[in-house]
């Protein structure tokens, strides 16, 4: 166990206490009290269960790939969603990639359903992925297991011990916190009956450059794949909703620009590569 699995370990039972506490009712043991991930592994979390009438270790296995804290914490937002415990107006939520179209050369557009709703009628409204990538982990590869005695007793032991020689200083949160993180757009969104129940469809519109980090995330997400906003926040428009505006964008802002029923000219180009042959968009009806 390295290092930073121990920061990861730390961070989730200090920080995440009850989410870890949901994981253990709702996929482990309902009566549990108490709860602790002792180790995260490629493919399953170790928790440490305590009930009322003692403490089992299990090994509880994956559904996705991804970061270990990322993995757990995915984990943690459906035992919540079980247990009805996610309070009202959180920003907590995830998308489930759906599809992928090529609007242009650079545009890509990508179709995310989710369980709660999304804004409407926002135009510039835009969510900070963390271009990480949660993916399913074939059915047949997920089996769940309790440990032996022997494997309990290593990983609490190596776990005191690991943190005993850890570093004084996290190296975590603040510095980390956006390292792998990019704004986008939310283009349209609506809503469809799915055969259990009512999901959210979003359009997110990314303009891809080459290697960047963001252009390399859009092209390699499958049908599938989830992944999480750690943030959102909506644009102040409301000086563009009376008089007559003019909006100039090249390609990158063309999913804010065009925002349905913001009642505006565009000028938009085609592409970065026709920045002078700007051309009139028609007002949106």
């Amino acid at each position: 166990m390295d290092v930073d699995t121990i920061d990861v370990l730390e961070h989730l039972n200090e920080d995440h206490a009850e989410e870890v506490l949901s994981i253990a009712q709702v996929f482990v043991q309902p009566d549990a009290i108490r709860a602790q991930v002792l180790d995260v592994t490629d493919d399953r979390a170790v928790l440490d269960v305590e009930t009322p009438t003692g403490r089992q270790t299990y090994a509880h296995p994956f559904t996705m790939t991804g970061e270990a804290e990322d993995k757990v914490l995915f984990l943690a937002y459906q035992a919540m969603v079980k247990q009805r415990k996610l309070p009202p107006g959180t920003k907590t939520r995830y998308f489930r990639f759906v599809e992928r179209h090529k609007l242009s050369q650079n545009m890509l557009r990508l179709v995310f359903a989710t369980d709660r709703t999304l804004p409407v009628n926002e135009p510039g409204y835009a969510f900070l992925f963390s271009l990480q990538i949660l993916r399913p982990v074939p059915k047949e590869d997920v089996e769940y297991a309790e440990m032996p005695m022997a494997m309990r007793l290593w990983f609490r032991g190596l776990l005191i011990v690991m943190k005993r020689l850890r570093p004084e200083t996290r190296r975590k949160l603040l510095s980390s916190m956006y390292k792998k993180s990019k704004y986008y757009t939310l283009r349209a969104s609506f809503s469809e009956q799915a055969h259990n129940g009512l999901r959210y469809l979003g359009w997110v519109d990314v303009f891809t450059h080459g290697t960047s980090p963001g252009s390399l995330w859009a092209e390699s997400l499958t049908p599938g794949d989830m992944v999480k906003p750690t943030a959102e926040t909506a644009e102040k428009t409301d000086h563009i909703h009376t008089g007559r505006v003019l909006m100039v964008a090249d390609e990158t802002g063309h999913p804010m620009s065009v925002k349905r029923h913001c009642q505006v000219f565009c000028l938009v180009s085609n592409s970065l590569k026709q920045r002078g042959a700007l051309r009139k968009m028609p007002r949106p009806s």
